[in-house]
């Protein structure tokens, strides 16, 4: 046996060569190891998780301010009206029809977007309308996305003149407390009132919520195709939004017209 520069080991005669004893892992260092990488992906999951929500909602906030762009470029070619909505798509004014369904006699969700006036503006790209949060889910189950659309738009405003849409809004609290904010266009729905249950189609009034799952809150974007979060109170509604008109009267966005084009603008 030899020893060289600290190893143990044994010569070999005739091949001239030095063979080492390797020591390997024993069962207790192994044990170290795996529990340290396990450690360290628990720390980093919740981590890479909420990047990859970060990366969603910015995604989802794009959506938005592009389907928020072409409203205004569909009022751009029709005297600065905002597209029609749900109760408009059996106006004999093709394009004063609804934005998601167009003329869908059936007002089948399927319809939508392809149908709809604004589909053209956004270069007819479907991705514009997902959530990138949510996952196809089964249709009408009030879960997830129906595979069409996540987006709605504000059903008093089809029609509506762009300059007689305030930017202010005031939303008020159960307490009786009131925010103010800026007025919302289009919103992240949730599905479980009205954009996945029985009922699918793009208008958000009445009893419709904003969704709480970007960071438990919702997107909306505004007239000016600026996105804001918020944080509706999940006991609360689309009739706790209130703008002003034009003539300055206080009214609930949660108003359902029937039919809605232009509606606002008598206000």
């Amino acid at each position: 046996m030899l020893v060289e520069y600290g190893r143990v080991g044994h010569f070999t005669e005739g091949k001239g060569r030095y063979m080492s004893r390797r020591r390997a892992f024993t069962l207790v260092e192994l044990l170290v190891v795996i529990a340290i990488i396990a450690l360290l992906i628990a720390i980093l999951l919740p981590v890479l998780s909420k990047a990859k929500e970060n990366a969603r909602a910015v995604a989802c906030q794009s959506n938005q301010r592009q389907l928020a762009q072409g409203f205004l470029l569909f009022a751009h070619d029709n005297k600065e009206q905002l597209p029609g909505n749900y109760w408009d798509r059996a106006n004999p004014i093709k394009s004063r029809t609804c934005w998601l369904l167009g003329d869908s006699s059936t007002a089948a969700y399927t319809d939508g977007p392809q149908k709809g006036t604004v589909f053209p503006y956004v270069a007819r790209n479907m991705g514009v309308y997902r959530c990138p949060s949510l996952v196809e889910g089964e249709p009408g189950k009030k879960l997830n996305s129906n595979g069409r659309f996540d987006y709605g738009a504000f059903l008093v405003f089809a029609g509506a003149k762009v300059t007689r849409i305030r930017q202010m809004s005031r939303f008020t609290y159960p307490n009786g407390r009131q925010e103010i904010l800026a007025t919302p266009l289009l919103c992240d729905e949730d599905p479980a009132y009205g954009i996945n249950t029985a009922n699918m189609e793009g208008g958000h009034c009445n009893t419709d919520k904003m969704a709480h799952r970007h960071h438990k809150g919702a997107f909306y974007v505004s007239i000016d195709t600026s996105v804001h979060w918020f944080d509706e109170p999940s006991s609360l509604d689309s009739w706790s939004w209130e703008t002003p008109t034009s003539e300055g009267k206080w009214t609930s966005l949660g108003n359902v017209p029937v039919p809605t084009w232009g509606w606002w603008n008598l206000q």
